[in-house]
């Protein structure tokens, strides 16, 4: 039968820390420039299991090897690696740009474990050195939990990430109150709490894990809804959401329409100034078309140099009012900036046809060929 003792215990972290370097190491492959801060945890996953180990070998009496006493490398080791933790998540959120903020905080994580170990090399009683390590980790957990977690808390992963370190500040407060009563009972138990810290490591990081990958599935699937020259929905992003439109608005019997935009004279632009020029247009139309439109209101890139509008609760009459506004707006735009105009088709389910999507968008479509024959026109009917 298997027995938990320190050599046990030992084997236990080298294996732990040997899968979890062979989980990051092929997670940050799989999700190349997407892996942010995948390094530092690593590195701090390298560092704490170093720090357990000293722990589960204290037994055989280490100690005698270094000239640092077990409990205070430990402690450092420790706090290093669970800095190192919370430094991959920091430059996950927030990507470094100066050489300063680089290192900084890698220069933070090694002085904060430098901190405990030289605080508890300092400190005669063992109980204080105990509690000067819960608090240094609490300290960082919960700033950690605030600054850098709550605002990306809508990912799975991250909430599992917090419940774990929110786990760990509750056990680290309960173990700094008991070192402050029972201030001669702080060397007991030291076993359970490196199966707890061992668990707690394969947690965290596969929570990271989980974060990261949740994180690409995102960006994937903003990538495949989205245009990438303007940004705005594309066809397939914007059909489900129109759909969705359409099926409430009959439900409730709220008006809807659509509204079909394409550039006036754009082929001139690209054969006159450059696709590059054509490119810097269509950006130009879209980014106007967003300040324009209400919060409500989709725009999607339809094709080429088409746009579609996607206006709920608005019949055909408010409808054609809101593009004529728009038109003046930008036009007024367009000589300060050397803009374009553009030409609207307007379908609606209030016109008395077929309100399906494919009859809607037909209708449109053949509303903006008339607009087109004298441009900067808008045709609802």
């Amino acid at each position: 039968m298997l027995q938990l003792d320190p050599p046990t215990l030992l084997l236990a972290n080298l294996l732990v820390g040997l899968t979890l370097v062979l989980v990051v190491m092929s997670t940050r492959v799989g999700l190349g420039s997407g892996a942010r801060g995948m390094r530092s945890w690593l590195a701090g996953d390298v560092v704490l299991l170093t720090g357990q180990a000293v722990i589960a070998i204290d037994a055989v009496d280490f100690g005698r090897l270094l000239a640092i006493p077990p409990l205070t490398l430990s402690s450092g080791l420790v706090t290093a690696g669970i800095a190192l933790h919370l430094v991959g998540i920091h430059r996950h959120v927030r990507p470094a740009g100066s050489a300063l903020r680089r290192v900084l905080p890698y220069a933070i994580a090694f002085g904060l474990g430098l901190f405990v170990a030289v605080g508890s090399l300092l400190t005669a009683e063992p109980a204080y050195r105990v509690m000067l390590l819960h608090v240094v980790l609490v300290a960082m957990l919960v700033v950690t939990i605030a600054r850098e977690l709550v605002p990306v808390r809508r990912f799975f992963g991250v909430r599992i990430l917090m419940a774990a370190m929110g786990f760990a500040v509750v056990a680290n407060v309960l173990l700094l109150i008991g070192a402050a009563v029972r201030p001669g009972e702080v060397l007991k138990g030291a076993m359970p709490g490196l199966l707890i810290n061992m668990v707690m490591t394969m947690l965290t990081t596969s929570a990271f894990v989980l974060w990261l990958q949740e994180e690409l599935r995102e960006t994937l699937r903003r990538a495949a809804h989205t245009d990438l020259l303007t940004g705005v929905l594309n066809r397939y992003g914007v059909l489900p959401q129109l759909r969705r439109e359409l099926a409430r608005t009959a439900r409730q019997g709220t008006p809807l329409s659509v509204a079909l935009c394409d550039i006036d004279h754009f082929k001139n632009i690209n054969d006159t100034q450059g696709h590059a020029a054509g490119d810097s247009a269509l950006q130009a139309f879209s980014s106007a078309l967003l300040r324009h439109v209400r919060a409500s209101d989709l725009v999607a890139r339809w094709g080429g140099e088409e746009f579609l509008l996607v206006l709920p609760d608005t019949d055909a009459a408010h409808a054609k009012a809101a593009l004529e506004r728009m038109q003046v707006r930008m036009a007024v735009e367009a000589q300060a900036s050397g803009g374009v105009t553009f030409s609207v088709g307007i379908a609606s389910t209030t016109d008395g046809a077929a309100t399906d999507i494919d009859a809607l968008l037909a209708r449109a479509d053949r509303r903006l060929y008339a607009a087109k024959a004298t441009r900067n026109t808008v045709v609802a009917d």
